[in-house]
């Protein structure tokens, strides 16, 4: 739905993807604008309601902003302070009704939006609670500074006060002298959308999709993952990419029955094929496959560094062997950077593939790399 007023969004994605949710957001949004980013976050101006932009795959969270300016001196002020000067003015410039019409699409609450900011209407009342995500050094914790900028909100609106049960959250963003306002539009993460199944390490969809993005898919062209665990990959690139066949296998079978509970919940039978085998030993012949998408074992929760040493250079070494040559695209998410490095920049791999680049990708609190290979001319004779 498109709007009469611009919107400013915010969207939270893994750090180091940002570049891929910029991509994504001006294929997808014809009329954005403005387009900026910081560490994990894309901000963003359209006309276009919630129900399109949440359509996006590579983001993982999307907010409303309803303020955003630069406040000198922010950084020394104490609590009581930042209340009087920047709080109690706040308060008032911020743009509730575009962002309340936005939320309340969103979560499609049932209430007139002059309804919801009028304090004397108690015909539709919201629950809210506030938080704050702070940067840099202050004289005033994250928790009292959204404990202030709520007790302003209630008085303001009268809204009830719910720290679980609520239906709006009002988020602070506080970086040094900065000082964004949001309200939260998503109340659970995008990345489960499509996923009903999780295993002990499932990756984000929203991850999922931007490594196919960085793979570069074309249509037509075959994609297999060699170690597709819950199968977040293949449904992802099944979703969004029509018009390839994928291939998903493992060696596990709880692994292939979370997969194949993800794909019938998604109706993907059509265009994948779910293979129980050794991905070392893949029963694919050679020159066939046009892209590798996969997520490795890091050494953590599943198998161990030791592992991966041996490991990684089989896996590699089979999916050179099955991927076409001069075309093929290798992607690989990995922790294990120290394995990976040496697999990647070893004889074998230097004969038959060329390394594109790195993306240093934040995943789940771990420093994990992206890895993107180009498959060469050689013909495979190890």
């Amino acid at each position: 739905m498109e709007r009469l007023n611009i919107i400013t969004y915010e969207a939270t994605v893994a750090t180091g993807l940002e570049s891929l949710a910029r991509k994504e957001i001006r294929e997808k949004v014809a009329d954005c604008s403005d387009i900026n980013h910081t560490n994990g976050h894309i901000i963003f101006r359209t006309k276009r309601g919630y129900d399109e932009i949440s359509k996006l795959c590579s983001i993982d969270n999307i907010f409303a902003v309803i303020y955003d300016d630069y406040h000198p001196h922010m950084i020394n002020m104490d609590l009581d302070t930042l209340y009087q000067q920047i709080f109690m003015s706040v308060i008032e410039k911020c743009d509730w009704k575009t962002g309340i019409s936005v939320w309340k699409e969103a979560i499609k609450f049932a209430g007139d939006i002059d309804a919801i900011l009028d304090p004397d209407d108690k015909s539709a009342i919201p629950s809210f609670r506030t938080s704050c995500n702070r940067c840099g050094v202050h004289k005033f914790t994250s928790q009292d500074a959204a404990h202030r900028f709520g007790g302003l909100v209630n008085d303001r609106f009268q809204w009830k006060v719910s720290l679980k049960q609520y239906d709006l959250e009002v988020v602070l963003h506080i970086k040094d002298n900065s000082l964004r306002i949001l309200l939260c539009l998503t109340k659970e993460s995008l990345s489960k959308r499509h996923i009903v199944s999780f295993g002990l390490t499932t990756l984000r969809g929203t991850i999922a999709y931007n490594l196919i993005q960085i793979a570069n898919v074309q249509p037509g062209e075959i994609v297999c993952d060699p170690l597709c665990g819950s199968g977040v990959i293949p449904v992802e690139c099944s979703k969004n990419w029509y018009e390839n066949f994928v291939i998903a296998t493992d060696l596990f079978e709880t692994a292939i029955d979370k997969s194949r509970t993800n794909f019938d919940a998604n109706n993907l039978f059509k265009r994948t094929d779910l293979l129980r085998c050794d991905s070392t030993k893949l029963p694919i012949r050679d020159n066939t496959i046009d892209v590798f998408v996969t997520d490795l074992p890091f050494g953590k929760r599943m198998g161990t560094k030791m592992d991966n040493k041996k490991l990684y250079p089989l896996l590699i070494t089979e999916m050179i062997r099955c991927s076409r040559l001069e075309s093929a695209r290798i992607v690989i998410l990995t922790q294990d950077k120290l394995n990976a490095n040496k697999t990647i920049y070893n004889r074998m791999t230097q004969k038959y593939c060329k390394f594109e680049r790195a993306y240093h990708v934040n995943v789940g609190g771990l420093n994990a790399s992206v890895y993107l290979l180009k498959r060469n001319g050689q013909n495979f004779n190890e």
